[in-house]
């Protein structure tokens, strides 16, 4: 997974209900593909991310993101 920080030549923000499976999405300082995204509650998004890691079993972390009024930032 790409480690740069994003900017706005190569990243676009998408709306956190519109992500899906395959996205990359910067995340916890790092680009993460997303393995599933779907609506758990008024204004919250609950997003699992593939995390792969030198010398570590790729895995799977779930998150619940309040998305008030905010975006994803993605890979263009």
């Amino acid at each position: 997974m790409h480690s740069a920080r994003p900017n706005a030549s190569s990243s676009l923000q998408r709306d956190w209900h519109d992500l899906k499976p395959g996205d990359v999405i910067w995340f916890n300082s790092a680009w993460r593909e997303v393995f599933d995204a779907y609506p758990s509650g008024h204004d919250t998004v609950t997003i699992k991310l593939i995390v792969r890691a030198a010398k570590c079993p790729t895995r799977i972390e779930t998150h619940r993101v309040c998305v008030n009024n905010t975006t994803a930032t993605c890979q263009a």
